[in-house]
């Protein structure tokens, strides 16, 4: 999944996430369609943060978003 749009001023571009950046897992669950995506970004609800799994060429690394 790439991200097409952050919000500047949200926690996700406060954890580094940016536009263009690919989305491999959410909280280790990997992901490969939008759907995916908003369903595992559901199931992470209510818990202290979300572990995303991205490629940002030419790194693979680990971003940490708090709720």
């Amino acid at each position: 999944v790439i991200v097409s749009k952050v919000n500047p001023k949200s926690a996700a571009a406060l954890a580094g996430l940016k536009k263009g950046v690919l989305i491999l897992s959410v909280d280790q669950i990997p992901v490969t369609t939008p759907e995916e995506f908003q369903a595992a970004i559901k199931k992470s609800e209510g818990a202290k943060g979300t572990l995303l799994l991205v490629k940002q060429a030419p790194q693979t690394r680990y971003i940490f978003i708090k709720s």
